[in-house]
């Protein structure tokens, strides 16, 4: 446990800490500096306005960077200086902030990036509500210049390193390949519980997904990525890793029987240490783009044990072990993938793509950023924009406790609260809650004891840091931690001002809960059901599914540049299909009101999905790896064909069976982005 803990802790350091430890120097030195030069009240603007810029930092192009900055610094100094002029106006702010709850969350129809311009911009509105400023417009232009000064920085860092967010992406895809693969490994020991493993499983696809597409938009969007020396070999790393998920992901999904046949044969624990032995060679790769010693350790590990599972296969020369030679024919693809990363070659699709010989936008999903989104979620009353107007009542009713409780201090946390929990589905609003709770009397009791730690204002300001460097580096995996860290580091900041503990936790904890309760309530007002859309996704998924095995046919019969390019776009959106469906089924089992039946059939139609698109992974490697089939693999073939058929004409029954809810069209609709 203590080995995976700080397997797990190095990850997120690796994965969260440069950019964490970015924000933090860009946001607090220039913020000190003011404080200690200027004043104190113009360093808490710069500094807020500044971290909430390194939210909306995402990893991408000079173009989308400067879109960024642009929106970001004319919104903050708009809503600093509006709110600041409207605090006197309690009735005309309490409206005037529950339209711009509205606003601001439409914004996700816009993408990713502007999507948590908006997000931030709905911090901002709440800190300068919280912070009551004296002179709006010198608070607006130093909210201002934080997020201009954030921004500048990220700018003229990826300037400087323009490949430095690809390697990164790159490393962090090795590191999640290889948490995929260890939960791989739990599926052939009898004594682990299966749906438990299928539900890590898929939610490791999903981050999966996300950084794959990360990837082609970084290769592929970049003009420093093509006919680059130095941009070459991290083409084949990316090609390879993404490779990489059909290895880990073909083989049959019937482990259940496989356990009891691979037990009986004593080849289980062989088996599962095979996996993690290929997965800590994964992670090698992560920290080292090159060869070297702990390569060649893993490498020699492998080799021994694809020998020993060759012998077991050998004394059992059954049918039955079908699943032991998928683990022996992956095992050894991805030798010899490793083979070609050492030595420098590549597929020859890998050097059509950076001399941008063949058309690579089927690639790259299309974003879609303009006003008449906004309208069509407007008009066509889609979860997005049912969200929005959820988003304003619930300001709106914030603002009325906050106007009631008004002589109380920090009402502002209640509009906090209820920005971090809020979700569109129910069951992300439960989780959320429940994370925000526990971490914030986690936080209260963590903070109290520093302050009876220590009094001296310097040692303060670096605990209240170094918990807000904490805070960033496990906010977007672990948001129970990191709600504990920021009200930690909330508590240390205020009572240095304050000096009263007792009034700060009390009031933290009782805003904190009544923003809570209010976002659950009010799903119940203005339901969002996750399962109002998961028909079009299942039929979707069988969909993609069946073209990436018309795919890999089409490319085992003639394979060539285009065959082999259909392919991996085939295999790309089956992938991307099954990570909606996966995202989808996770939220429509908690919802309130669907039968267990229903959810009982969805989750069944989730894995037999997974299953399918397994089998053609698996029918697709074993024909890659030898174009001459011998009569025994040609059996095998036939027999995995035989088993895509049927899986397939039972997936479709099932569908046919299922009985979906009626859905409205407009649901049809990208509006993941309100999540």
């Amino acid at each position: 446990m203590i080995k995976i803990a700080l397997r797990n802790s190095a990850g997120l350091l690796n994965e969260f800490g440069p950019e964490a430890l970015r924000a933090c120097l860009s946001a607090m030195i220039p913020a000190f500096l003011i404080g200690y030069y200027y004043h104190l009240d113009y360093s808490v603007p710069f500094l807020i306005a500044a971290m909430n810029a390194s939210m909306t930092d995402f990893p991408g192009r000079q173009k989308d960077k400067l879109l960024v900055a642009r929106s970001g610094i004319f919104w903050t100094m708009t809503i600093a200086l509006t709110v600041g002029v409207l605090l006197p106006y309690p009735i005309f702010l309490i409206v005037a902030v529950s339209a711009a709850a509205a606003i601001f969350t439409m914004f996700t129809a816009l993408g990713k990036r502007i999507g948590m311009v908006g997000v931030t911009n709905l911090f901002m509105i709440t800190f300068t509500m919280g912070l009551h400023p004296h002179d709006p417009l010198q608070f607006a232009l130093f909210a201002g210049a934080g997020t201009a000064f954030y921004h500048l920085v990220s700018i003229i860092h990826s300037r400087l390193f323009p490949l430095w967010e690809l390697k990164r992406a790159l490393n962090i895809c090795y590191l999640t390949s290889a948490q995929l693969l260890r939960v791989k490994a739990k599926y052939y020991v009898k004594d682990d519980p299966l749906n438990q493993i299928y539900k890590e499983a898929a939610q490791i696809s999903i981050r999966l997904a996300e950084q794959h597409e990360l990837i082609r938009y970084l290769l592929l969007q970049n003009k420093n990525t093509f006919q680059n020396e130095t941009a070459y070999p991290l083409w084949i790393h990316a090609y390879q890793l993404i490779d990489l998920y059909s290895l880990a992901t073909s083989v049959n999904r019937d482990y259940q029987e496989i356990r009891m046949e691979l037990d009986q044969i004593g080849a289980s624990k062989k088996v599962k240490a095979l996996i993690l032995a290929v997965a800590d060679c994964v992670e090698t790769t992560m920290h080292n783009q090159k060869n070297n010693s702990k390569d060649s350790y893993y490498i020699q590990q492998i080799s021994r044990g694809i020998e020993d599972l060759e012998q077991i296969n050998f004394r059992h020369n059954k049918s039955a072990n079908e699943a032991l030679i998928d683990v022996i024919e992956n095992s050894t693809a991805f030798i010899q993938s490793r083979r070609l990363l050492e030595e420098g070659n590549e597929d020859h699709l890998v050097k059509a793509f950076y001399d941008r010989q063949i058309d690579y936008d089927s690639f790259i999903t299309p974003v879609k950023s303009s006003i008449k989104d906004i309208w069509y979620h407007i008009h066509s009353y889609t979860p997005l924009s049912m969200f929005a107007l959820r988003m304003a009542f619930l300001f709106l009713v914030g603002g009325i406790f906050g106007y009631i409780l008004s002589e109380m201090k920090y009402t502002y946390w209640i509009f906090m609260t209820i920005i971090v929990v809020t979700r569109p589905t129910f069951s992300a609003t439960v989780v959320r809650n429940i994370d925000r709770l526990t971490g914030t009397m986690i936080g209260l009791i963590l903070g109290s004891l520093i302050v009876n730690l220590t009094t001296d204002i310097y040692y303060s300001i670096l605990f209240a840091g170094i918990l807000m460097f904490c805070f960033l580096i496990f906010n977007r995996r672990y948001y129970d931690i990191s709600v504990a860290f920021i009200t930690a580091s909330v508590v240390v900041a205020l009572n240095l001002t304050e000096h009263n503990i007792i009034n700060i936790s009390t009031n933290r904890l009782l805003f904190t809960c009544l923003g809570c309760g209010l976002s659950v309530l009010c799903w119940y007002l203005i339901p969002i059901r996750a399962g109002q859309k998961i028909d079009i996704i299942i039929k979707n998924v069988l969909q993609e599914n069946n073209k990436f095995k018309e795919a890999v046919m089409d490319f085992l019969h003639l394979p060539n540049d285009q065959s082999h390019l259909n392919m991996r776009v085939a295999r790309k959106k089956a992938f991307m299909s099954l990570t909606a469906l996966s995202d989808s089924c996770f939220l429509t089992q908690k919802e309130p009101g669907l039968a267990k039946g229903y959810r009982k059939k969805i989750m069944n139609l989730h894995a037999h999905s997974y299953h399918y698109h397994e089998l053609i992974s698996s029918f697709l490697i074993e024909n890659k790896a030898d174009k001459n089939k011998s009569r025994c693999n040609t059996k095998s073939n036939e027999r995995r064909f035989q088993k895509i058929k049927q899986l397939n004409g039972r997936i479709s029954k099932d569908i046919a069976n299922l009985n979906f809810k009626p859905t409205n069209e407009s649901v049809t609709r990208n509006v993941s982005g309100g999540e």
